[in-house]
């Protein structure tokens, strides 16, 4: 009798262990059309950095230098989207999601990175939409962006500084 007492405390208290911590509830609208990314006509959008000495990034881990605008053009958006956001994935430098990875050859530079700023002059992690950009419906929209190298290290080593990021616009 008290191994089948002892047997239904314990289910007891095991069935205890798995009970509910909380809800998720996904929320979210599928649109007809979305906003068509015009860029100039170009794609990839090429954002040109420009050649800087090591001494510009030398000193201090997260030093930068060579801040260059961008805008990402949209088109045509639904009247039903008064803002959206940006989204930018790539691989980040030494795990450090603020900086994209330089893309590696045998002549890359070392310990520098490439950093994306907002309209809000805030750093704009991978994988993490933006601030937020008003848009209209009835005209072009320049959603513009800073791009700079970032020291990862105190020192830096000379070599090519070139790496890549899609986006994602994302309707709010």
């Amino acid at each position: 009798m008290s191994k089948t007492l002892l047997a239904a405390i314990l289910a007891t208290v095991a069935t205890g262990a798995l009970a509910d911590d909380g809800q998720i509830l996904f929320n979210g609208n599928i649109i007809d059309q979305a906003c068509t990314v015009v860029n100039d006509m170009s794609n990839p959008l090429t954002v040109t950095l420009g050649t800087i000495s090591t001494t510009s990034l030398n000193g201090q881990a997260g030093k930068t230098a060579a801040p260059t605008s961008f805008k990402i053009a949209l088109r045509n958006c639904p009247q039903s989207v008064t803002a959206v956001s940006v989204k930018f994935d790539g691989q980040p430098a030494n795990g450090d999601n603020t900086a994209l990875r330089l893309t590696q050859s045998p002549a890359t530079a070392s310990n520098v990175g490439i950093q994306i700023k907002d309209h809000n002059d805030m750093v704009v992690p991978l994988y993490t939409a933006s601030s937020s950009y008003p848009i209209n419906y009835q005209s072009d929209n320049a959603i513009p962006f800073v791009a700079r190298y970032v020291a990862l290290a105190d020192q830096v080593e000379a070599g090519s500084a070139n790496s890549v990021a899609n986006f994602t616009i994302v309707y709010n």
